[in-house]
């Protein structure tokens, strides 16, 4: 039996280990999968070194841990390191390769929004785009808008941390979210990157944050014309940011299209499969 798993902090709200239990019944992989919460560096040092020797084939990689675990593999593929972020960790022989796949996520959340917005946005060259965060699904935006050529306005709550991935995206850093409605009179996305909104699976709290919060004033709706929303969290499957948005006639992409997105690749390099989400979710 092969084995595979995820780790992260919290691990609860995964979808992960039903989405991959389905898929290996489907393919009839003798396979499965385990979630993993951990609590410190030491712990996925640990971790990671077990799985050097045997104990997974593959790992899914989630919060707080994608940008530690750049320092903690053996290669890691260039996308990655130009990311500078691992979601997926593959176990060739004794040797642990670093991947991501959230990038994927991002195009296709990105796509569906161009293909079903209804205000003619086709293309995200030369468009405004709001990034908010910074941790590793905001790198893996600011890597596939910044190669489509948008201007990105990057916004997060620790300066510096903000400072960086703008600079090494080519983004406008703004500031945290109380000073991005100072900016421009309007804009065409905001893609929300960050953990605010995210419910446990229970539907309750996360580190103490109720789910039923925005990482944007509700103000912001109101002030800045109506273009597209794109999520990141997929539970809920409605955030109050997506809520907000789209009370203020924004167009609404929901996070399971980024999750999607980016699970597609990952079970292909987990298994050399390539599949379609819906037909196993």
């Amino acid at each position: 039996m092969r084995h595979f798993g995820i780790i992260a902090n919290p691990v609860e709200h995964s979808i992960s280990p039903r989405v991959y239990t389905e898929a290996f019944k489907k393919y009839e992989i003798n396979a499965d999968f385990e979630p993993n919460q951990l609590d410190s560096t030491g712990d996925v040092e640990a971790f990671l070194t077990e799985m050097r020797g045997g104990a997974y084939d593959g790992l899914a990689v989630s919060h707080p841990f994608k940008e530690m675990c750049i320092e903690l593999v053996d290669d890691i593929d260039p996308v990655a390191r130009e990311i500078g972020a691992v979601n997926t960790i593959v176990r060739r022989e004794k040797k642990l390769i670093g991947y991501n796949t959230d990038w994927r996520g991002v195009e296709r959340a990105s796509g569906v929004a161009l293909e079903q917005n209804r205000k003619k946005i086709t293309t995200l060259k030369w468009k405004k785009i709001v990034l908010l965060g910074a941790g590793g699904v905001a790198r893996a935006a600011a890597y596939v808008f910044q190669r489509e050529g948008a201007h990105v306005f990057l916004v997060n709550r620790t300066a510096e941390k903000g400072r960086e991935i703008a600079e090494k995206f080519g983004c406008e850093f703004v500031g945290d979210a109380s000073r991005v409605s100072e900016g421009l009179d309007s804009y065409d996305i905001i893609f929300q990157a960050t953990s605010v909104g995210m419910s446990s699976g229970g539907g309750g709290a996360l580190n103490g944050i109720s789910p039923d919060t925005s990482p944007l004033p509700i103000t912001f709706w109101e002030n800045h014309g109506n273009g597209i929303a794109i999520e990141s969290i997929y539970h809920p499957h409605m955030t109050r940011f997506l809520r907000e948005a789209e009370r203020a006639g924004w167009d609404i992409v929901t996070g399971n299209h980024l999750f999607a997105g980016q699970w597609e690749e990952q079970f292909r390099l987990f298994t050399g499969i390539s599949t379609d989400f819906s037909d196993i979710s």
